[in-house]
C-alpha cells in the first residue's frame, strides 16, 4: 500500500485496524476468508514461520490448479509463438505472389517468343533455366526442353543435310559423281 495513511484506511474498511501492523493475505480473488498476522508480541522468526506456513499449505492445497494455469500460460505462449509465426507468413505472402507472378511472366513471354519463332527463345530458355529466382520444376523443364530443342534443332540440320545431298545425287549422271557423293556425304556442302 502506497502511505502509512491509505494503508490504515483500508485495514479500517476491511475491519482489522485494530491489528495494524499485520500481515493480510488473500488466497484467492473475491474469497472472503483473508488470514491477518498481527506483529504485536511476535518474534520475526514467528512471523515468518507463520507466513512460510500459509504460503506452502496454499501451494500445497492448490497445486493442481496450479498447474492447470501454468499449462495454459504454456498453451497461451506456445499459440502466441505460432500466430506470431503465421502472422510472418501472411506478411511474407504478397511478395511471395508478386514473386510468382513476375515468374509466370517471363515464362508467358518465352512461349510468346517461341511463338515467333524459336531462334531468341534458345537464349531466353537457357536464362530462365539458369534463373534460381524461378521454380526448381520451372528449371528442370526449361533444361529438359532446352535439352529437347537443341537435339531437334541437330536433327532439322541432318534432315536439311540429306535433302541437300539427295537432290546432289539426283543431279549426278556419271558413276564417278554418284560414288563420290555416297562415299563422303558429311564433308560436303550441298
Amino acid at each position: 500500500m502506497p502511505g502509512s495513511e491509505e494503508s490504515l484506511r483500508f485495514a479500517q474498511r476491511l475491519g482489522i485496524g485494530r491489528y495494524v501492523p499485520c500481515i493480510l493475505v488473500f488466497t484467492d480473488i473475491g474469497d472472503l476468508k483473508v488470514h491477518v498476522l498481527p506483529f504485536d508480541g511476535r518474534t520475526a522468526d514467528q512471523i515468518y514461520r507463520r507466513v512460510r506456513e500459509w504460503v506452502d499449505s496454499y501451494y500445497e492445497i492448490n497445486r493442481g490448479i496450479l498447474d492447470h494455469w501454468s499449462s495454459l500460460e504454456g498453451q497461451i505462449r506456445r499459440l502466441t509463438l505460432d500466430a506470431a509465426g503465421s502472422l510472418r507468413a501472411i506478411r511474407d505472402w504478397p511478395d511471395e505472389c508478386h514473386r510468382d507472378w513476375q515468374n509466370l511472366q517471363q515464362v508467358a513471354e518465352l512461349v510468346r517468343t517461341l511463338a515467333e519463332g524459336h531462334g531468341a527463345a534458345v537464349q531466353q530458355i537457357a536464362a530462365l533455366a539458369a534463373d534460381w529466382t524461378q521454380p526448381s520444376e520451372v528449371r528442370s523443364i526449361l533444361r529438359d526442353f532446352s535439352t529437347r530443342l537443341s537435339d531437334f534443332d541437330k536433327q532439322a540440320a541432318e534432315v536439311e543435310m540429306l535433302k541437300s545431298a539427295a537432290a546432289y545425287l539426283a543431279d549426278q549422271v556419271t558413276p564417278e559423281g554418284i560414288r563420290r557423293c555416297i562415299q563422303t556425304p558429311s564433308s560436303r556442302q550441298y
